[in-house]
């Protein structure tokens, strides 16, 4: 694997390996900035000198503010650049993001123990492993097959983690779950938008420009995280009671 090799995988793009091959894909992800910058906001708010700054909670909420802001950062790095070491700056943010938000929920909003945690947080890993195996190009960069949902499959034990949470705090009439089951829906429209992306190719277009749907998954997405993190935050603020 060469790192400075070019990865070919989007509408938008096409066979161009030019910087700006891909404008609305790459400005598509300020809406992670935003996402990031509001979620800071509400924080801020957040009564001083409370115990809630002390809590687990806020100690997570943090990093994966500025985890949502890399997220925006390394997916428009890899749509510039599209390179394989740029690719790696996308995944990875969002890599942590996902493991980070299943140790908050389980452990702050269902009040799992850590070895129930730990175990979780496992099978969560297991889940990618076993999609990776299945779907290797999701790693290699290159577009997947009907099978691989042009890649999007890598993406289904993360959705699966997400609506098992919800279903597990509807069960307690834990005020998040409307939004974290909200949050599950959205990001199943959102990998559909992500999976038709090469094959609305041809319908998908702005003045015979080939734009594709790849944009929405970076929108949904956003709108996926504000939902998660407004969680989070509301948390805190329960907290600071």
């Amino acid at each position: 694997m060469h790192w400075t090799e070019h990865v070919f995988r989007y509408c938008e793009r096409g066979f161009d390996s030019g910087f700006w091959a891909e404008p609305v894909n790459a400005f598509s992800n300020a809406a992670f900035l935003v996402v990031a910058a509001l979620a800071a906001a509400r924080m801020a708010r957040l009564p001083p000198g409370t115990a809630a700054y002390d809590s687990l909670t806020v100690r997570l909420i943090h990093p994966m503010i500025v985890l949502v802001a890399l997220i925006g950062a390394g997916s428009f790095l890899f749509h510039v650049m599209a390179t394989r070491w740029a690719q790696l700056a996308d995944v990875l943010p969002i890599g942590a993001f996902i493991l980070l938000y299943l140790i908050f929920a389980l452990r702050c909003l269902a009040g799992w123990v850590m070895p129930k945690v730990i175990l979780g947080v496992a099978s969560l890993l297991a889940g990618f492993a076993g999609s990776m195996a299945f779907c290797p190009s999701a790693v290699s960069g290159a577009p997947g097959g009907p099978a691989c949902l042009n890649g999007t499959l890598g993406y289904a034990p993360a959705l699966a983690a997400l609506f098992a949470v919800a279903v597990l705090l509807h069960r307690r009439s834990h005020p998040a779950a409307g939004r974290l089951l909200l949050a599950a829906g959205v990001l199943l429209i959102s990998m559909v938008m992500r999976t038709i992306d090469l094959d609305q190719c041809s319908v998908l277009s702005v003045e015979g420009r080939a734009l594709g749907s790849h944009f929405l998954w970076h929108l949904l997405n956003a709108l996926v995280l504000y939902l998660l993190l407004t969680v989070a935050v509301d948390a805190a603020r329960r907290a600071a009671r």
